[in-house]
């Protein structure tokens, strides 16, 4: 496709029952003719190849990437790779956006008054569809001395030139990637643009890869994309020091941590070389985690305690409700109608 607004990426892997949902979602728009949709199949083992290779068939401005399996990193920049859009935008396939989004008025606005990022509001959606919260944006335009409040990766309109003139990719790593991603973005760009509409959805799907994982697993993932976000910004000419963010994540899991091992086991993860930054008192976390991180320092035996008692009620309480549907939609309901009065877990 010649000249698209904007190249739409959907990385892909075993989705046969979201993927089509996601595609129509974006060639529905008003002005769906002006993008230019990328799937990357990502070596997908059920029929999600085949569903992709139909939506070719039936539009023409729709291509799939065929890969072996690698990761929704490498996908992602597979995708940044192969666009011709202006802008780009990534949509994960068992999400999908708003209707009527993406019409005559703001495709106008984006080519005659370009921004290197576009920033639109998005709706969270509980597993069984039934409750909805939507997260806004106000209009306006944003320079290089002030930026706006950072919202998921898949709520954006990127820049191509940017990208590409950069060189900015996903870090990769299969947690923390996006976060890093914007990051980037968001320190490179001369002007952002912030929309008053609901772009996406962002479908609460339990059994995704974020709501399945362990912390012990993704623990040294989040900690590799902190650090090839740091390689990026060397390689860039700019020095980023962000071992206080690397440490406040790091103590923001330690709960968490605590509540799926043994203390034996909390302690021989947490003695391990990629979690230095643990003894390292000279390296302070965000105020609100310092408490945490004195306690951690003072008295690891006490803070486990207190994990297992705090979090880790609430925590296994939310599991539990996990186990039949209509816990579930309880759950659902608590979460999405009471949830902004008590501190989330």
């Amino acid at each position: 496709m010649e000249n698209p607004v904007v190249s739409v990426i959907i990385p892909v892997f075993n989705g046969e029952q979201y993927v089509m949902r996601a595609a129509m979602s974006v060639l529905r728009q008003p002005c769906g003719s002006d993008i230019e949709l990328i799937i990357v199949d990502d070596g997908s083992t059920d029929k999600t190849g085949m569903i992709c290779d139909s939506l070719t068939e039936l539009h023409h401005n729709v291509w799939v990437i065929h890969k072996p399996n690698s990761g929704v990193s490498v996908a992602r920049n597979a995708g940044i790779d192969a666009a011709n859009g202006l802008y780009l935008a990534f949509l994960d396939a068992d999400d999908w956006w708003s209707e009527n989004v993406f019409d005559e008025g703001l495709r106008t606005l984006i080519i005659n008054e370009p921004t290197d990022l576009v920033a639109f509001g998005f709706r969270k959606i509980s597993p069984d569809l039934r409750f909805q919260k939507d997260l806004l944006r106000k209009s306006a335009v944003f320079t290089e001395k002030t930026k706006p409040e950072q919202f998921p990766h898949c709520t954006y309109f990127f820049r191509s030139r940017l990208l590409k003139a950069l060189g900015i990719r996903y870090p990769i790593s299969t947690r923390g990637e996006d976060l890093r991603f914007i990051n980037l973005c968001t320190f490179f760009s001369k002007s952002i643009r912030c929309v008053d509409r609901v772009l996406y959805n962002y479908w609460m799907n339990q059994s995704s890869v974020m709501h399945t994982d362990r912390v012990e697993s993704y623990l040294p993932e989040l900690q590799k994309a902190f650090v090839q976000e740091r390689f990026i910004f060397s390689g860039l000419g700019i020095e980023h020091d962000n071992d206080r963010e690397i440490l406040s994540m790091i103590v923001s899991l330690l709960p968490r941590l605590c509540v799926e091992n043994s203390y034996k086991a909390v302690k021989r993860i947490t003695g391990e070389s990629e979690y230095s930054l643990l003894r390292q008192v000279e390296t302070q976390p965000w105020i609100r985690l310092q408490p945490d991180f004195r306690l951690w320092h003072s008295c690891p035996a006490l803070f486990y305690i207190k994990s297992q008692i705090h979090p880790g009620i609430m925590l296994r309480v939310k599991r539990l409700f996990q186990k039949t549907s209509l816990t579930r939609r309880l759950s659902d309901w608590v979460q999405y109608r009471l949830i902004e009065k008590w501190d989330k877990v």
